[in-house]
Parts: structure tokens; C-alpha cells; sequence
């Protein structure tokens, strides 16, 4: 009877260690990312590999599990720059997050510092929603969310202002399409207008 013991640990163990690495290669990814050379966060598209920008995270269909949508970087209809990004969506769903079209960008940030988010929109029948906030390893802040179906048929600028919590080092952008339609979005930018002093 002992010497069977082994032989029964040994196949569990092997149970095991076979649905942890299932559970961990059959997790959806939250984002997909294509690296560049840039160091900043790219708010204007320029830097693009695979006709997705770089150092943005995307929320695509891989990470949604769901939807018919295409993120790209467009050369024909920009505000700044040579480009801009086009989100194209035929079917989606509105939980807004990784589990809809979109994009997201953390910069490092002064804490309990103010800053100014910029940037400029176009859409065609999209629901869509931004959001700003403070990050950190475990948290976020409940920022500042914009959620709007106006159509743009121009370019149309926009200004936010928040206020970084005193225990946060990143200032976080996240932009998602909620519904069918078209949203294009370029020139994005952060500017620090006041740093918190003790």
C-alpha cells in the first residue's frame, strides 16, 4: 500500500499543476500593447508599429471576448500631426473597461498635483465615455467621466481639470466606445498646472 502512494501524490501533482497552467494561459489579457522607441505616451499618434499606436493599451476584441470593431491610427483625417485614431465600431458591448473598444494611457504624475487633460474629438453615432483619474497599484479615484453621444462632425476640443489624491503617482486616461459608430480622437494632452507643496 506505501508504494502506491507516491504514484497517486505524483498524479495529483500533475492534476494539478496542469489546471493551474490552464487557468493561466485561458485568462483573457486586459489590454494588448505594441511597444515603441517613444517615452511619452504618444497623445498625438505619431508613433505607430502594426497600424496601431505604440505604448497605448488597447482594448480589442481579444480582451473584450466580444464585438465586431477595428482600432486603427488614421492618415486622412487628423487635427495635429500626420494622424489620429479611428475607432470604428459595428457591435460592442457598453461595460466600458477592457470588455469595450478603446485605448489607455497611464503617466507618471506629481502627487496632489493639478492637471489639465486636452484633447480633440470627432463621432459618428457612438456612444462614448473618458475618463481621468488617479492610479495606483490597488486603487484608483473616481476621477473625473465624461460619457456623451453628441455628434461631432468636426473636430471639437475639450479641457478637464483634476486633482491628482496625495497617494497617487499616476494620472490614468482611459477612452471607450460604448455603442455603434465612429469616434476619432487626437492630440492629446497633459499638462501640469499647479504641484501640491506641504
Amino acid at each position: 500500500m506505501s508504494t502506491k502512494t507516491p504514484c497517486i501524490c505524483k498524479n495529483i501533482s500533475l492534476l494539478l499543476l496542469s489546471f493551474g497552467l490552464c487557468a493561466v494561459g485561458c485568462q483573457q489579457p486586459m489590454s494588448e500593447t505594441v511597444k515603441g522607441e517613444a517615452h511619452d505616451y504618444n497623445g498625438g499618434f505619431e508613433q505607430v508599429k502594426e497600424n496601431k499606436p505604440v505604448n497605448w493599451l488597447l482594448y480589442t476584441q481579444t480582451t473584450t471576448g466580444n464585438g465586431d470593431f477595428d482600432i486603427t491610427v488614421d492618415t486622412t483625417d487628423h487635427v495635429e500631426g500626420r494622424r489620429s485614431l479611428r475607432i470604428a465600431v459595428r457591435q460592442c458591448g457598453d461595460k466600458g473597461g477592457r470588455l469595450s473598444p478603446g485605448i489607455a494611457q497611464e503617466i507618471a504624475a506629481t502627487p496632489g498635483a493639478s492637471y489639465e487633460v486636452s484633447y480633440q474629438l470627432k463621432n459618428t453615432g457612438a456612444r462614448y465615455r473618458i475618463h481621468i483619474t488617479g492610479v495606483d497599484a490597488w486603487n484608483s479615484d473616481t476621477g473625473v467621466t465624461i460619457t456623451n453621444a453628441d455628434t461631432l462632425q468636426q473636430w471639437t476640443s475639450y479641457k478637464h481639470s483634476y486633482t491628482l489624491p496625495r497617494h497617487m503617482k499616476r494620472l490614468r486616461i482611459e477612452v471607450n466606445v460604448l455603442s455603434a459608430g465612429v469616434l476619432y480622437i487626437d492630440d492629446i494632452v497633459v499638462k501640469e498646472l499647479t504641484t501640491y507643496k506641504n
